[in-house]
């Protein structure tokens, strides 16, 4: 399957699902120049991330939680 990364970018960690999954192969923009769309999403996925996405949400939370006490 081919979908598209998303036009969340430049920010890193935009990636857009389903396109970062591991059997997918995300597509991006380019602009004149053959650079990455200023517009594009980019980042790493799911897949990447070392305890999956769900619990680095989850620490995520709790460090927030940490910060505003």
């Amino acid at each position: 399957m081919v979908s598209a990364i998303g036009n969340d970018g430049p920010l890193y960690g935009t990636l857009n699902n389903p396109a970062d999954q591991s059997d997918v192969i995300g597509v991006g923009g380019i602009d004149n120049d053959d650079h990455i769309a200023s517009f594009s999403s980019r980042g790493m996925s799911t897949w990447e991330l070392p305890h999956g996405y769900c619990i680095s949400l989850l620490l995520l939370h709790s460090l927030l939680q940490t910060l505003q006490s």
